[in-house]
C-alpha cells in the first residue's frame, strides 16, 4: 500500500468528516444567522469573516458517550495598524493592490478598517456540558512537513472520527469510511485543528502574497496570532491551554511557545511533540553526516527484524532484545 493510496484515504475521510461537520445530517447553528439581509442603503462592502458551520454530534468511548459539538470555519488574520504581522530583515512587502484596479466585489477592508490577510481554516471539537470553561483544557493540533495540513492528527490520531485503516496502519481498497475513534482525546480536551497558511484550507486573500507566511518566524506569527483570536472569541483564556504539534510542528510549537508568552501574554500549560524533529543533524541523510545512520539504527533493527531480514542468530531473538541490542550499539556510535 502506497504513501499516496493513504493520503487518498485520509483526504478522503476528511471530506466525509467535514460533509457531516458542514451539516448534512445534523442541525446547523450558524453564529450570523441575521446576516442574510443586505442593507440597500449602504452600498459600503466589507471583507467579513465567512460564517463557522456548527454541529452537534455524539459518539461512545469505552462504555461512555461524549456529546459535543463540532466547528469547522476560518479565523481572518489582518493587519496591525497597517504594518505587517511580522517584518523579516531585507523582506520586501506584498505590492500594494490600487483600488482602480481591485475586481469589484473582492473588499478587503474589514469593517474596523484593518486590511484581511489571510483565512486560516479550522476544525473544533468541543465537549458539551463541562461547566466553567475555564477548567477545561483546550489543546491546538498542527502536523508538520512544513506545508501539511493538520489531516494526519486529525484524521489519523485523536479527533473523535478517523479514518478507517487496516491493522498495519494502510489504507484499505476504496471507498473509505469513517468510524468512531476509541482513541480520542476529547474526553480530556477540546480539540482544534489548524491548517497554516497555504496547506488544507488556508489561503491568503486575494492579492495577498502567500510568501510572507511562508518563513521560519512568518509561520510562527501567523499560528500564533491564530491561537489568540481563537481563545479570546470563544472565552478561552482562563483554560489550560496545551499545543500538540508533530514532526516540523514540533519546531513550529517550540517557537509558538515563545511567540505566544512574549507578545501576547498567553502561557501554555504543556507542548506535546510527536515524531520531534528539534535537531534537523539528526534526521538529514547526507555523506557529511554521520549522525542519522547513528540515531536510526535501532529503529532499523527492529523493522528488520519484523520484515526477517537478520542475520538467523538476532532473528531468533525477541524484538526487545534485538532493540535492546541495536540500542547499545547505538550509545557507542554516539561516544
Amino acid at each position: 500500500m502506497t504513501r499516496l493510496s493513504l493520503n487518498l484515504a485520509l483526504g478522503s475521510a476528511l471530506s466525509l468528516c467535514l460533509i457531516s461537520t458542514l451539516g448534512a445530517d445534523s442541525k446547523v447553528e450558524n453564529a450570523s444567522k441575521g446576516d442574510t439581509k443586505s442593507d440597500t442603503k449602504d452600498d459600503t462592502k466589507y471583507f467579513e469573516d465567512p460564517p463557522p458551520s456548527i454541529t452537534s454530534h455524539s459518539i461512545t468511548v469505552g462504555g461512555k458517550t461524549l456529546k459535543f459539538h463540532a466547528t469547522a470555519g476560518y479565523i481572518v488574520l489582518k493587519e496591525e495598524e497597517g504594518k505587517p504581522l511580522v517584518k523579516q530583515p531585507n523582506q520586501k512587502p506584498p505590492p500594494e493592490s490600487k483600488p482602480e484596479t481591485k475586481p469589484e466585489g473582492e473588499p478587503t477592508k474589514t469593517k474596523d478598517g484593518l486590511k484581511a490577510k489571510a483565512k486560516v481554516f479550522f476544525v473544533a471539537y468541543t465537549l458539551d456540558d463541562t461547566g466553567d470553561p475555564g477548567n477545561r483544557p483546550l489543546t491546538f493540533a498542527f502536523n508538520g512537513g512544513p506545508g501539511s495540513s493538520s489531516v494526519w492528527l486529525h484524521m489519523a490520531s485523536v479527533a473523535p472520527r478517523r479514518a478507517v485503516l487496516t491493522d498495519e496502519g494502510e489504507a484499505p481498497p476504496p471507498p473509505y469510511q469513517l468510524t468512531d475513534n476509541e482513541s480520542t482525546w476529547l474526553d480530556g480536551t477540546d480539540l482544534v485543528f489548524i491548517d497554516p497558511v497555504s496547506t488544507g484550507y488556508s489561503r491568503p486573500v486575494t492579492r495577498e502574497d502567500p510568501q510572507q507566511y511562508h518563513g521560519l518566524k512568518e509561520d510562527i506569527a501567523s499560528v500564533g496570532d491564530f491561537i489568540r483570536l481563537y481563545v479570546s472569541r470563544n472565552n478561552r483564556w482562563l483554560s489550560p491551554k496545551i499545543i500538540l504539534g508533530e514532526s516540523y510542528g514540533t519546531t513550529r510549537a517550540a517557537g509558538l511557545s515563545d511567540y505566544l508568552q512574549n507578545r501576547y501574554g498567553l502561557y501554555l500549560n504543556g507542548i506535546i511533540l510527536v515524531s520531534s524533529a528539534l535537531n534537523f543533524q539528526a534526521f538529514l541523510f547526507t555523506p557529511q553526516n554521520n549522525d542519522p545512520y547513528i540515531d536510526f539504527l535501532p529503529t532499523y533493527a527492529a523493522s528488520a527484524w519484523y520484515h526477517k531480514k537478520l542475520a538467523a542468530d538476532l532473528q531468533t531473538k525477541s524484538l526487545t532484545d534485538v532493540v535492546a541490542a541495536a540500542r547499545k550499539l547505538h550509545q557507542l556510535g554516539c561516544h
